[in-house]
């Protein structure tokens, strides 16, 4: 069928069934674009937020690490003995009595007693920054009062 066909059909058609057709016509148009413009649109909206936020936590922990990161490169270095001093004085300012620090050449064992976890995180943390100590082996259980067993920390040569 040609599209000029379909004038003297479309005027042959009563008032009431052109309406019809109309409406039929503009409810089928709107569903497309609904379909194929608007709702995509707004699943995308949806979505936006909890992927923001997200992407946004991601950017703050790179740049604290970036930060860290820094702040390691900027030290200046530290002899063995300048090392195991700071990783003592950290481990009892820390544990207290909860902790015993032997050193061996150029690592340290601590044994821990009932360490709580957030303590044991921090010092790790400032056993890093501070003494450059870094940990090659850990064998902890946790029990009832927090970590207990023994840590190896490697001191800077």
């Amino acid at each position: 069928m040609k599209p000029q066909d379909l004038l003297p059909l479309w005027q042959g058609l009563s008032a009431r069934d052109q309406r019809l057709l109309k409406v039929a016509a503009s409810a089928l148009l709107s569903a497309l674009v609904w379909l194929l413009a608007v709702a995509p649109a707004l699943r995308t909206l949806q979505q936006f937020e909890p992927q923001y936020r997200a992407q946004e936590t991601q950017l703050q922990a790179m740049l604290a690490l970036q930060t860290q990161a820094q702040k390691l490169q900027g030290q200046v270095s530290l002899s063995p003995a300048q090392a195991a001093v700071r990783l003592k004085t950290s481990a009892q300012a820390a544990f207290g009595s909860q902790a015993e620090v032997r050193l061996q050449d150029q690592e340290a064992t601590i044994t821990l007693q009932g360490v709580a976890p957030e303590v044991l995180a921090q010092w790790l943390a400032t056993a890093r920054t501070d003494a450059h100590a870094l940990p090659t082996q850990a064998k902890l259980s946790r029990t009832a009062n927090g970590w207990s067993g023994t840590l190896r920390m490697a001191l800077p040569s």
